[in-house]
């Protein structure tokens, strides 16, 4: 299995990715992986959903139950 979960951050500049990836290094497990995709803003933007349909927490979780700050 190649994924499990996925996680993202939004980092400002390189230099911050640099010490965020440093800081992950130290704290993986021994039995660990961690991969690393590092995306531009632009790229970002051009990422495709292809869905299938609705999801089962899409049918449970609306758009009415999330608050805009």
């Amino acid at each position: 299995m190649l994924q499990y979960s996925v996680y993202s951050k939004i980092f400002a500049n390189r230099d911050s990715v640099s010490n965020h990836t440093e800081q992950l290094r130290k704290e993986c497990p021994k039995k660990g992986q961690i991969r690393i995709l590092m995306l531009t803003e632009k790229q970002y933007a051009k990422m495709e959903v292809i869905l299938g349909g609705v999801s089962r927490q899409e049918n449970i979780i609306t758009i009415d139950s999330f608050i805009l700050l």
